[in-house]
């Protein structure tokens, strides 16, 4: 059964209860102007945030006006320095390619040079040292026209030479090899108070031999060519080195007959020599007569005085065939010259060679002969 509450306690409680109440709603309220607070500070925090971002944006508006301008006023300038900078640059780079390219021509040319073996000079012509005696050409010609050139134009081919070691002051000397006509002219012109410092020149390779050297008066002859007395002398020379005829004649281009003939007039006596050098009888004339007299040097060189002693005191003083008797030379002789020489380059045995020899002089000996003679001479000729 459930008690009665007293009208005091029940006055109590509602009062307890309206105290509590009051309490909530002063919370509430409280909650309510503090939220209101806290808004109304957002609310004017955005209000300056607002305006310092307008604040910014109108500096910054007008940073960047102020920077396009100078930016417009800079272009050229800056344009400029650039060009120049990256011009430098790329001068500087193709500096290096063009000092690279350079290197590797030098380089080529080097190796090149080492490949060929040869140096082109200016040198001093007064450092050559020259024999004449080692040059095969005694017929310099006309030497005042080419110093004429020389002095006008300079030496226009190079001479060949060879180092020969140093002078007492440690300057180099050079052995002339080839440009015997050159140099003379050159060094007449120097004694004469001509001014010629330098001259150029191709030093030869190592190794370089006598034999290559007798063969470029042959094969490099760049002026006056060689006469046949100049020629044969060339041939005997490279006879000595141990060529053989076969051989020089390949070398130099002409046929075998011809390096035989020429043979006989380099071992001929310095006074048969000297007629041709003197121009007083051909070189030509001399072979036929060798060949007339079967090489009888001292019959010809009797013939050539005798004939020369016809000649004094006329205008012309050269021997020519109207003046000696000379054979006329067969086609069929000519044609056994080859053969001969065909054998020897093909080492036939000797006894052919000498039967060929036996038939050419048979030849020879009928165009002295006439009528009966010449028919005797047929019917006894045997082999």
């Amino acid at each position: 059964m459930t008690k009665a509450k007293s009208p005091r306690a029940t006055k109590a409680t509602k009062a307890t209860q309206t105290a509590i109440a009051t309490e909530v709603a002063l919370e509430s309220t409280t909650t309510t102007n503090s939220q209101e607070a806290v808004m109304t500070q957002e609310v004017e925090n955005t209000a300056v945030e607002t305006t310092i971002a307008t604040e910014v944006a109108t500096e910054v508006e007008t940073t960047l006006d102020d920077t396009t301008e100078i930016v417009g006023e800079s272009a050229e300038v800056i344009s400029e320095e650039t060009t120049e900078t990256i011009t430098e640059e790329v001068a500087e780079e193709v500096s290096e390619e063009v000092a690279e390219v350079i290197s590797e021509a030098v380089v080529e040319a080097v190796e090149l040079n080492a490949t060929k073996k040869t140096d082109l000079l200016n040198i001093d012509p007064r450092a050559v040292i020259f024999d004449h005696s080692e040059n095969p050409r005694t017929d310099y010609g006309d030497l005042e026209s080419l110093k004429e050139s020389i002095k006008e134009n300079g030496v226009r081919t190079a001479i060949k030479i060879k180092s020969n070691g140093k002078d007492s002051l440690g300057q180099p000397i050079y052995k002339l090899i080839h440009g015997f006509r050159r140099l003379t002219a050159v060094m007449e012109l120097i004694a004469d108070g001509h001014e010629i410092a330098r001259i150029p020149a191709v030093a030869v390779a190592k190794g370089y031999s006598e034999s290559d050297a007798i063969m470029d008066h042959f094969t490099e002859n760049s002026g006056k060519a060689l006469n046949a007395l100049e020629q044969a002398e060339v041939f005997d020379r490279l006879l000595k080195f141990g060529w053989e005829q076969a051989e020089i004649a390949r070398k130099c281009a002409v046929s075998p007959s011809y390096v035989s003939q020429l043979m006989k007039l380099a071992v001929a006596p310095k006074s048969i020599k000297e007629t041709v050098r003197k121009n007083q009888i051909s070189a030509t004339l001399v072979v036929k007569l060798l060949t007339r007299h079967k090489e009888d040097y001292n019959k010809v060189n009797t013939e050539i005085k005798q004939a020369l002693t016809k000649l004094e005191g006329k205008k012309s003083g050269k021997v020519t065939e109207k003046t000696v008797t000379v054979a006329r030379v067969s086609k069929y002789r000519k044609m056994i010259d080859v053969d001969i020489e065909a054998m020897k380059a093909q080492n036939y045995e000797d006894r052919y060679i000498t039967k060929a020899q036996t038939i050419q002089n048979f030849i020879d000996s009928l165009d002295t002969l006439e009528g009966d003679a010449r028919l005797e001479a047929l019917c006894a000729f045997s082999v």
